[in-house]
């Protein structure tokens, strides 16, 4: 009683259309109206505005800076990706290291790990590694031949030298590392054995690299992803919010 203007919600489109009639209470009304109609008009700009990002985002390439480029001699990243994946993978290389002399071997300029596929049934009390300072041998339990008994190509700290048993996805593997005296980069491990020629160092930079960029490429994929499906989630709660406005 004695209200110029019925009491339905304020941001409704029910309340424009049951207000809008002249008399009492118009400035108040006129006032009201300006308020919802501007509300109404922000929603549909940020509507349309999280639309075009969201679809600017699919089809957006990454733009590296100028000094990404000269960082990596003039390069982009996807010019160095494809460059890398025309390289022999390293899977292959292992695979042909263990066909050719038995092991897979690695190398830092203070280290070597040479790395042995077992039986699964082999336990540590089975296996037995000896050490000298140029000389390596290692047998098993029960086995006809060592695994391995030579020189090797440079002299190593045998007390420091270690061996141990991985359970990996491919197998059981018996782990040698061995700590060079003095330090440095051996051409192969075994002396006079051309077949256990390592990799060259040029090659150790282009498979660190390899792994660098895959493991770059996987997190900027995640991160557009997640982005795009925030942007999707922003216009569906949108477009409800609109929705139970126009009902309302």
């Amino acid at each position: 009683r004695g209200r110029p203007y019925p009491r339905p919600w304020r941001g409704s489109n029910r309340f424009l259309s049951k207000c809008a009639k002249p008399g009492k209470g118009q400035e108040d009304f006129e006032m009201r109206k300006g308020r919802i109609m501007e509300q109404q008009k922000r929603i549909v700009d940020r509507l349309n505005a999280e639309k075009s990002r969201s679809n600017g985002s699919m089809n957006s390439n990454i733009d590296f800076s100028t000094e990404n480029r000269e960082s990596h001699g003039g390069l982009t990243p996807t010019d160095m990706k494809k460059r890398i994946q025309a390289l022999p993978d390293e899977a292959s290389d292992d695979e042909m290291q263990l066909a050719t002399f038995g092991f897979v071997i690695y190398q830092s300029l203070t280290e070597v790990s040479v790395n042995f596929m077992v039986p699964e049934d082999i336990r540590p009390k089975d296996v037995k590694v000896e050490f000298t300072t140029s000389r390596m041998r290692c047998t098993l339990q029960g086995a006809s031949k060592p695994l391995f008994d030579g020189e090797l190509y440079g002299a190593i700290e045998a007390r420091e030298s270690i061996w141990e048993l991985e359970q990996t996805k491919e197998g059981k593997r018996l782990v040698i590392t061995l700590i060079k005296n003095p330090t440095g980069i051996w051409d192969q491990f075994e002396d006079n054995n051309p077949k256990s020629k390592f990799n060259t160092p040029q090659e150790q930079v282009i498979r660190r690299l390899r792994s660098d960029i895959n493991f770059l490429d996987n997190n900027l994929q995640d991160a557009r992803n997640r982005m795009i499906q925030y942007g999707k989630d922003l216009i569906k709660r949108d477009e409800q919010m609109e929705e139970m406005m126009l009902k309302s």
